[in-house]
């Protein structure tokens, strides 16, 4: 009897193990004092521990934050631009440095907050594709404000590349109702980004030294962008909004003046 009941006990347990489920999705906080996390990075770091769909939620304030790496699907959510801001120190390293891994099912976003002081030569957003395909599902830019007074090199890139002499799969990509001010070079550059890219609804302005506000390209010839491309609803201050090289069926506002 004593080992009848042993082995029930172990097939219990076994059972447990077999058909335990996932890691569930947590909320992290952030803030100054009575949070989870008093930093961009610790609360990432968590995150990223395991591949669940983790909300951060960014309580209003200043917080330094610099080559903070993304890999798994997470939401990074502010209290709003004006007052959720992002201190990149002017370290020149991208204040978000996304690379999708290639398992982990679920969204990347970031929203509701203010990026700053990158650095004269860096991204204050980086999304570069390095694997052959990803499960993230999308990437998303929604109510951000980048400003830095000329100094920081491009508001967010992407790119994807190829891998053994074929694209590489990237997930959609949306940038959307935000503000650039201030970069030295393109507020948005997409370079052979195979997903579909939509950018809409933003106030762009043209960069320092007359570069345009968007760039759409392809470095990788002959590989060409395949996905949809479409940037519209945009409005642009001072003058260039687009520069396109070796890009095709893009669809797209008036390039400005």
């Amino acid at each position: 009897m004593r080992i009848l009941r042993l082995l029930f006990a172990t097939s219990i347990v076994l059972a447990g193990l077999l058909f335990a489920s996932p890691a569930s999705a947590a909320t992290i906080s952030v803030c100054a004092v009575g949070c989870d996390y008093t930093t961009i990075q610790d609360a990432v770091t968590a995150a990223e521990a395991t591949p669940a769909q983790d909300t951060i939620n960014v309580a209003s304030g200043t917080y330094p934050a610099s080559n903070v790496k993304i890999t798994q699907p997470t939401r990074i959510l502010g209290a709003g631009a004006g007052t959720t801001i992002l201190d990149g120190g002017g370290l020149n390293k991208q204040i978000f440095d996304i690379r999708p891994a290639a398992t982990g099912e679920g969204e990347i976003d970031i929203k509701n907050m203010t990026l700053t002081n990158a650095g004269t030569a860096t991204y204050a957003v980086y999304v570069g594709i390095k694997q052959p395909s990803t499960e993230i599902t999308s990437i998303g830019f929604e109510y951000l404000k980048f400003t830095n007074g000329g100094t920081t090199g491009y508001g967010i890139y992407a790119d994807s590349g190829v891998s053994a002499g074929a694209n590489r799969e990237a997930p959609p990509l949306e940038i959307t109702d935000s503000e650039f001010v201030g970069t030295k070079y393109n507020n948005i550059g997409v370079d052979s980004y195979d997903g579909n890219v939509r950018i809409a609804g933003n106030d762009m302005h043209e960069a320092a030294g007359g570069n345009s506000a968007i760039f759409v390209g392809n470095e990788y010839t002959p590989y060409r962008l395949t996905h949809k491309m479409a940037a519209t609803n945009n409005t642009i201050t001072d003058c260039r909004l687009f520069y396109l090289r070796t890009a095709f069926g893009v669809v797209k506002d008036a390039a400005g003046c």
